[in-house]
């Protein structure tokens, strides 16, 4: 069945080993539907961007738990192969809580756990660290363990001695290597919007097959038996007979969005149209409602500053339609934004920020 990919802390390397597999299946002609705990917008991009089936987020904070459930019915059985890429460390949630933690999120899909343990340094003392996990919390099951940063086959046979005998399979042990490290920004990895570096697809596949036992490993990437026939709960309540088009800024600068966020407005006869600010568009006439989504304008503050048609069409639009503006998005609609460098570029001034 599917699995969760967890570790005990960020940076340990669960995205770089979400990659991993997703390219050591395209390469083999395999289809894996991935799906991240969220939320998360950036890991999700990363994992869209190899050819297989786009990310679907499971995020119990902002979609609630039956959300989830959906979404892992609809979508974890369509093709061959499917996992799910967890978030920070396994019991890091809302707050202090587990609440939409990794864990959250096991135990309400039922799905076993593959930790990745960054072991560099470590023998021994690995055991009681993931013991310590598996133990915490008796709903949940850490069935295999993945050891990065093993970079010698001695260090590899201590590892394997300490953990003769214990009820954990080892499934895989990966050496440092630079050629798959993922450049990182303010908020985790690096979007593919944002970076010229691609993933080379083929590099990694042979990576994840030298250093990762996929025979062992693939009973934890087959796709639970779930019926795929699943209808939207909230689709299902919503009637629209007609509506003016909503406009969505799409752009290298606004790209912190759920796929299902336009798949549900198309879902319930909601037209959609991209508007894209870095272009300096001015929002089109018959639009009544635009989302702005997060993304990066302290990056790109020079340029939205400079797209004047752009800024004074929202200043326009507020008279007559509504803006939904969330992170990056509502901060192009205060006075200004100071880049990277310093500098301070003026915005839209609607808002007194």
């Amino acid at each position: 069945m599917s699995c969760i990919i967890s570790a005990p802390s960020t940076d340990s390397g669960k995205t770089t080993l979400s990659l991993l597999i997703s390219c050591w299946a395209y390469s083999k002609g395999l289809k894996l539907q991935t799906f991240k705990v969220g939320p998360d917008y950036l890991d999700q991009q990363q994992l869209s961007a190899i050819g297989q089936p786009i990310c679907r987020n499971l995020d119990v904070f902002l979609s609630g738990e039956e959300w989830v459930k959906t979404t892992l019915l609809k979508y974890a059985n369509k093709y061959d192969l499917s996992l799910v890429e967890g978030a920070m460390g396994l019991f890091d949630g809302l707050g202090s809580t587990h609440y939409s933690s990794t864990a959250n999120v096991a135990k309400i899909l039922n799905l076993p756990i593959v930790f990745i343990v960054n072991a560099r340094g470590q023998t021994a003392s690995l055991l009681p660290l993931i013991k310590g996990f598996n133990d915490f919390d008796s709903e949940i099951s850490i069935k295999g363990v993945i050891f990065n940063n093993v970079n010698s086959e001695r260090h590899k046979q201590l590892i394997k001695e300490v953990f003769h005998n214990q009820n954990v399979e080892i499934i895989g042990f990966m050496p440092s290597n630079e050629k798959i490290a993922l450049s990182k920004a303010d908020l985790g990895i690096v979007s593919p919007k944002d970076s010229d570096k691609t993933i080379d697809i083929e590099y990694f596949a042979d990576y994840a097959e030298r250093n990762l036992d996929f025979q062992k490993f693939i009973k934890f990437l087959l796709p639970t038996n779930f019926d795929n026939n699943i209808s939207n709960p909230i689709v299902n309540t919503i009637q629209i007979k007609s509506c003016s088009p909503i406009a969505i800024a799409e752009d290298k600068i606004f790209h912190f969005q759920y796929p299902e966020t336009k798949e549900f407005l198309k879902e319930i006869g909601i037209p959609i149209v991209a508007w894209n600010l870095s272009d300096d568009e001015e929002i089109p006439d018959e639009v009544k409602i635009l989302i702005i989504p997060g993304g990066f304008p302290e990056k790109y503050a020079q340029q939205i500053s400079s797209s004047k048609k752009s800024l004074e069409s929202l200043r326009q639009f507020v008279k007559k339609g509504f803006i939904y503006a969330e992170c990056g998005g509502m901060m192009i609609l205060g006075n200004s934004i100071k880049d990277r460098l310093g500098k301070v570029h003026e915005m839209a001034k609607m808002l007194p920020f």
